[in-house]
């Protein structure tokens, strides 16, 4: 399996977590790909060993190890979550809006609205009740959500948007 993530980047781990990869490979303490990240602030786990093996050297509690699917190139919004996907945070600047749908720009993944987000969004409305329909969905303007719909959802207005198919 090859990453483009090489020694000495620059990344975020959980995107939340600036440091510089230092290690990149199979480890002995789990099976798989690891990265070795010495991370800026003293919030890691270890000094860049584990279990007895030196992988890469640092400062007690700056090193941590994570999967490289958990890394990006850049900070995401906090309170994403660790295990959930992440997505760029939108805000009006890089929303353009056309008949009542979002466009996203290019970098921005687009995740599956799960269903304790929809229970939540049905259950507070966002500023009003205005929001829920009698079919037990939520509504932005004309667009039905669903379980299942694909959406963005922005920080600024707290309210999804369904993704045009």
């Amino acid at each position: 399996m090859s990453w483009d993530f090489v020694v000495g980047e620059r990344v975020w781990v959980n995107g939340v977590k600036p440091g510089v990869i230092q290690y990149l490979g199979e480890t002995q303490f789990a099976p798989g790909q690891w990265a070795g990240v010495v991370l800026d602030d003293p919030v890691g786990k270890n000094d860049g060993s584990v279990g007895g093996v030196r992988y890469f050297e640092c400062q007690p509690l700056q090193g941590i190890f994570t999967r490289p699917s958990k890394l990006t190139r850049q900070p995401v919004a906090e309170g994403s979550g660790s295990d959930a996907p992440s997505v760029d945070s939108l805000t009006a600047q890089n929303l353009s809006l056309h008949s009542g749908t979002a466009t996203p720009p290019l970098s921005t993944r687009v995740i599956p609205l799960r269903e304790s987000v929809l229970n939540s969004a049905m259950k507070t409305g966002n500023e009003s009740g205005s929001n829920l329909s009698d079919s037990g969905s939520v509504k932005k303007g004309e667009k039905d959500l669903r379980l299942g719909d694909r959406v963005l959802v922005s920080r600024l207005w707290g309210l999804p948007w369904k993704v045009k198919d």
